[in-house]
């Protein structure tokens, strides 16, 4: 094409009807004003390289190798503060540490760490057996404190939210010691996000039922406490149906009472070197 008799069409612009074989020539702008290709297709190089471009700096600038190779991060490892501007699909990897080194999840402020669908927690290792740390760093001498806390929550068929149950551990006493105590609560049905004490084990392996103050009997004796507003009661069935109760009889007066129900007799045994017997009998009929 010979670029002194080149045709302009009405827009003025230049109009190539074979290839545009520049040989060593260039073809520039004058001043600082832009070159434009206005291709109504594609534009081909042939293989051939774009060289000598410039870092983007607008959405649609294009990219050298160096600035992607630069900006793309293969491995979390190379940065230190990477931003998610979305979720993280793993998909079929795991996400894990190198050198036995721990995974961090650590939520801003008040944010909170939520697993949707939990189904198990794998355990990885030599011994295959699984752990979940709770660490507390309330660093606290006092009744209560040190706690890590452990909620079942669920949500009714309208899709209010609430508190089914709760395991709390935390420290026993005002002492400068290591004794914990654990405490399992249960919603009664009317507690809402703040259910009940039912079980509590303390530091020596007292059992309350019903209170959050086991007895202790000191360190020799392992003490069962069984509280209720009408009294404590412990029934001793076979196969769901109840042939004896202990109990205290707080309806009508405090007493205890021994309860041998099913028309079943009530008896005292103890044993000797080598045999146990029936020291008293109460039948049902009271003899």
């Amino acid at each position: 094409v010979d670029l002194g008799t080149l045709n302009l069409n009405n827009d003025g612009d230049a109009v190539v009807g074979a290839d545009l074989d520049m040989g060593s020539n260039q073809i520039t702008a004058s001043g600082s004003n832009n070159l434009k290709l206005n291709a109504g297709g594609n534009i081909d190089v042939q293989t051939n390289k774009i060289i000598n471009v410039v870092d983007p700096t607008n959405d649609q600038d294009a990219a050298t190798k160096k600035y992607v190779d630069d900006n793309t991060v293969t491995e979390l490892s190379e940065d230190t503060s990477p931003v998610l501007g979305g979720n993280l699909d793993v998909d079929a990897y795991d996400i894990i540490s190198t050198s036995n080194r721990d995974i961090t999840l650590d939520p801003n402020g008040t944010g909170s760490v939520e697993n949707v669908g939990l189904t198990k927690i794998k355990a990885s290792g030599t011994d295959g057996d699984p752990e979940l740390n709770l660490t507390s760093t309330h660093q606290s001498n006092a009744d209560g404190q040190r706690n890590s806390l452990i909620k079942f929550l669920g949500e009714k068929q309208d899709g209010t939210g609430h508190t089914l149950a709760e395991i709390e551990v935390s420290h026993e006493g005002t002492g400068d010691d290591d004794k914990g105590q654990l405490e399992i609560k249960v919603n009664d049905g009317d507690d809402g996000s703040s259910p009940s004490s039912a079980v509590v084990i303390g530091s020596q392996g007292d059992v309350g039922i019903g209170t959050e103050s086991p007895v202790n009997n000191g360190a020799n004796f392992t003490t069962l406490t069984i509280n209720g507003t009408n009294g404590g009661r412990v029934d001793l069935q076979d196969s769901g149906t109840t042939f004896g109760s202990i109990y205290v009889d707080g309806d009508t007066a405090d007493h205890m009472v021994i309860e041998a129900n099913q028309d079943s007799s009530l008896e005292f045994r103890t044993t000797d070197s080598s045999t146990t017997e029936d020291r008293i009998r109460i039948t049902s009929a009271g003899l």
